[in-house]
């Protein structure tokens, strides 16, 4: 889950619009030279929901591309075809009375005539063009992770040599006025932070070894560190081997300390306290060995853990029954039907 965070005492009501009229948005860059060029201003670009979503959390450099000639597709009839189209009529009405024209002016030479002919011809042909295509700049459009204050976002190559970017994307507005030729730049810089999160914590991170609570919270506080810089909040998700297991499923497979391990106790608390605070969705997941996360928990009859899967959803599976089958203490069992949202019926056999 990427959440943007404030830095250095900018407020968090300044990352957020509630219109798309709001044209001093601070994280949409595009300067007034641009805006002119591209025929556009920040509220129809704003309109475009990926830039949207993406200049909510992250940034968006808009600016001008190559200038090119389309077909015409907005209606209406602009101040720059009045003379095109007045030279296109005059022509069409002309056409047939040159060859008399230029006859009466002593012109008889028939390579002369053929000549203003095709000249007349070639000049309507392109009163037609001017008539049927506009030029326009196309927009080059990027997004990126917040930069600092000391850097000008309106330069790609000024971006913190750390910030995640996407490509740059050259669009152009449809006859609406809509830009709607580029995927979600949010997802792409998610996508990439986190695989720099996952680089970057590897390099350090012991996984190998952390089945008891103070090395695993030791573990987990580096990568919370780490993910601090990608503003990611819920680490929990992060995925800690190939296989596809996770912080939150190899937590379940720390033991659980004896009461009397102060040290390892408080370390128990203080991960749990952190575990509080994660997405419920990641309590239903399984392990890299297909063991899931709530047969672990009736395996281990962890009573810790209960009150922070209230109201978790969980699937079914076959395994479970033989897991909930063999769960010894009778309180736990109670507690953990009370706790979360599952079918307990598909396990007692009832109907």
């Amino acid at each position: 889950m990427i959440h943007r965070q404030a830095k250095n005492g900018e407020k968090e009501n300044k990352m957020k619009i509630n219109s798309v009229d709001n044209t001093n948005f601070q994280a949409l860059y595009a300067t007034p030279q641009t805006l002119k060029k591209i025929g556009c201003t920040k509220e129809m670009l704003l309109n475009n929901p990926f830039i949207k979503d993406c200049a909510e959390k992250y940034d968006v450099v808009v600016t001008a591309g190559k200038k090119k000639y389309v077909i015409d597709r907005h209606d209406g009839f602009s101040k720059d075809k009045i003379l095109p189209t007045a030279y296109l009529l005059g022509t069409i009405i002309s056409a047939p009375h040159v060859a008399d024209w230029m006859t009466a002016l002593g012109v008889t030479s028939i390579e002369t005539i053929l000549g203003a002919g095709f000249t007349m011809l070639a000049l309507a042909g392109l009163s037609i063009i001017k008539l049927v295509t506009q030029r326009i700049n196309e927009i080059n459009i990027q997004g990126a992770s917040r930069v600092d204050d000391k850097y000008n976002p309106l330069y790609y190559e000024e971006f913190r040599t750390y910030a995640t970017k996407t490509p740059v994307y050259t669009v152009r507005r449809d006859a609406l006025g809509n830009i709607s030729e580029i995927p979600s730049l949010t997802k792409q810089i998610n996508e990439t932070e986190y695989k720099c999160l996952y680089w970057s914590a590897l390099k350090h991170a012991k996984f190998d070894d952390i089945f008891t609570p103070k090395k695993y919270l030791a573990e987990l506080e580096k990568i919370e560190k780490a993910a601090e810089e990608f503003y990611i909040k819920d680490v929990f998700g992060f995925p800690v081997n190939k296989g596809g297991d996770t912080l939150l499923t190899v937590f379940f497979d720390v033991a659980i300390p004896d009461k009397n391990d102060k040290e390892e106790m408080e370390a128990y608390y203080k991960i749990l306290q952190k575990i509080s605070k994660t997405d419920k969705s990641n309590f239903d997941k399984n392990d890299s060995h297909g063991i899931s996360i709530l047969e672990k928990i009736m395996n281990s009859e962890n009573t810790y853990i209960l009150p922070i899967l209230k109201g978790s959803k969980f699937s079914y599976s076959p395994f479970l029954k033989y897991a909930y089958d063999n769960i010894q203490d009778s309180t736990f069992k109670n507690q953990l039907k009370l706790s979360i949202d599952f079918n307990f019926d598909l396990l007692e056999g009832k109907k």
